[in-house]
């Protein structure tokens, strides 16, 4: 066994991955990295706005068409992945967002308790009862983070920052733009 000869930092066997071998690997010895699958981000379009999805009740899709706005429910979530948004029943719609939105729900953010989110998202609070009015909740499922938007300031942060809307046609694998009004 010998010191660690670029940091010096003793003999001290998890220095390399900051103490913590369950979240951290470091196969070079100069570099920690995270030792946990990495989550799907929401995709980026040419300009760089952040592109979520959401199946929905005809009904709340209605409400999106004649407002251009996301109705808020218990359940208003969005999903980074359209895979995960067809297992759902109703009207799949894609959402493209301003750049910022992402970083303005994470700084909102509580966790769902799972291991992957404590993870990714060491510092971010849990969850608790009433999230919903203050809070973006995110939600690891798989290897994503689905964001429940609540029906408060989420919402309101998400539906300020839609750029466009389209709603997918699953037949065509196409999707056709509403105008937001």
């Amino acid at each position: 066994m010998q010191e660690d000869t670029y940091r010096g930092d003793g003999l001290n066997l998890y220095a390399y991955c900051a103490n913590n071998p369950v979240v951290y690997y470091d196969p070079s010895g100069y570099a920690k990295n995270l030792n946990c699958p990495q989550p799907t981000f929401a995709e980026t379009d040419p300009d760089g706005n952040v592109i979520y999805y959401r199946a929905m009740s005809q009904e709340d899709y209605n409400h999106l068409v004649e407002t251009g706005q996301l109705l808020g429910t218990t359940e208003t979530s969005i999903s980074p992945t359209l895979s995960f948004s067809q297992g759902y029943d109703g009207v799949t719609v894609q959402f493209t967002l301003k750049p910022e939105t992402t970083f303005l729900l994470e700084s909102i953010g509580v966790k769902q308790n799972s291991k992957f989110a404590d993870q990714f998202y060491p510092d971010m609070p849990n969850t608790y009862k009433g999230w919903g009015k203050s809070n973006a909740q995110f939600k690891a499922e798989g290897n994503q983070f689905n964001i429940g938007l609540g029906t408060g300031t989420a919402l309101n942060i998400f539906n300020d920052n839609i750029v466009s809307i389209s709603t997918y046609n699953s037949a065509t694998n196409s999707f056709t733009p509403i105008s937001k009004n």
